[in-house]
């Protein structure tokens, strides 16, 4: 989905000219790392999808396993707390830094905040199915 004016997403495209998305280039870096490449478009693609998927899974288990230590937080402010600091970690510091992005002063506002919008959803919707998923479970997790 494309928001913002057209001056909004001319600034955007102009931030990414002639780099892939960062998922790809972590899928590339992960294929070198194991002496493989991908070999066409397509390959790099789902090797993104597949990275992109991954690290959310990675960071849902981590934010379950946190959870854990702090049982009773009010709901919908962890997931924001927990989405933001995804976001800062994430998006601000490692995939720059790795190189899969450009530093975060070459993009407009406005991509780091619809970076944080993203987030800040993924932190609700993961605090959300840590309470469903762990409600049938009750005091068994608690041991």
């Amino acid at each position: 989905m494309r928001t913002g004016t057209a001056e909004t997403l001319r600034r955007e495209q102009e931030a990414q000219a002639g780099l892939p998305p960062s998922t790809v280039r972590a899928a590339e870096a992960a294929a070198r790392a194991v002496g493989a490449r991908l070999p066409d478009r397509r390959a790099r693609t789902l090797g993104g999808k597949a990275i992109h998927y991954g690290y959310g899974v990675a960071w849902g288990a981590a934010f379950a396993l946190a959870a854990r230590a702090f049982p009773s937080r009010p709901p919908v402010a962890t997931g924001l707390a927990f989405g933001a600091l995804l976001w800062v970690l994430s998006d601000e510091m490692l995939v720059p830094l790795f190189g899969f992005s450009r530093l975060p002063a070459r993009y407009p506002a406005s991509s780091h905040l619809k970076g944080l919008a993203a987030h800040l959803v993924y932190g609700v919707a993961t605090e959300a199915g840590w309470r469903a998923a762990r409600a049938p479970l009750g005091a068994r997790l608690d041991r």
